[in-house]
């Protein structure tokens, strides 16, 4: 409960963090996780992405529209929605905030967020990896989704080189991804 206490206070606080409103949202994620003593994947994936979003700059924010999206309490968490948007969406998610002459600060926002694109990718990894760690079946999750075996090769190797949008150029393989990772479908299937 302290660590929830603190996060809160920690978030009223921070005045370069981009995107208040994200990280309300992802707290209180946070916060039904440890109210309802849950663990796991969507817990580990919840930190990492607050832990991202702590260190976007102030003059960078999220369109309003995403921000409904990814508050709204339909279908995913707070932190997929995010963590999907961030693929599929990349560099259209974010609004820049400074000046359009400040070079500088434009500059250092557009590298915080190819950063943030590219290790979205990485997050979303970690998160099949964490998901199927908590099935019976090794290797289900490959076996059952084509898209996330695309998608597996396609990173495994490549990611850092060629860059998030050339290896997923189709938002098609983000969403087929997201569709599939959290059905009950694929939950029956694996667990058995």
């Amino acid at each position: 409960m302290k660590l929830i206490l603190c996060l809160f206070i920690g978030f009223s606080y921070i005045s370069n963090a981009a995107s208040q409103d994200i990280l309300k949202c992802l707290g209180q994620e946070e916060k039904l996780y440890h109210k309802k003593r849950v663990g796991g994947a969507m817990l580990k994936i919840n930190k990492d992405l607050i832990g991202e979003m702590l260190q976007i700059s102030s003059t960078l924010d999220i369109k309003a529209n995403f921000k409904e999206e990814i508050c709204s309490t339909e279908k995913y968490t707070p932190s997929i929605k995010l963590l999907k948007l961030l693929l599929r969406e990349k560099e259209n998610l974010f609004v820049f905030k400074s000046p359009p002459g400040d070079v500088i600060q434009r500059s250092q926002d557009q590298s915080a967020i190819d950063e943030l694109v590219t290790k979205s990718a990485f997050l979303l990894i970690k998160l099949i990896n964490h998901i199927q760690s908590e099935f019976k079946q090794p290797n289900c999750i490959e076996k059952e989704l084509p898209s996330v075996r695309f998608f597996y090769k396609a990173t495994r190797y490549t990611l850092e080189e060629r860059g998030i949008e050339k290896i997923l150029p189709h938002p098609g393989i983000i969403d087929a991804i997201f569709e599939k990772l959290f059905s009950d479908e694929l939950r029956q299937k694996c667990k058995a």
